[in-house]
């Protein structure tokens, strides 16, 4: 985070940096997380700002 603050993600299933395959950039995070078993959850991505 900007101020040095920390994310969390509770219940992560998985977490990897794009391998630019399909213009996926390379240096944005991926991760997939959620509750209920992996019943429900989320896909989402952290991206670098420069």
């Amino acid at each position: 985070m900007p101020d040095g603050s920390s994310f969390v993600q509770h219940g992560l299933w998985g977490i990897v940096f794009g391998n630019g395959l399909s213009n996926q950039p390379v240096n944005t995070l991926f991760f997939a997380a959620g509750p209920n078993d992996e019943a429900d959850g989320i896909y989402g991505r952290i991206d670098v700002k420069m």
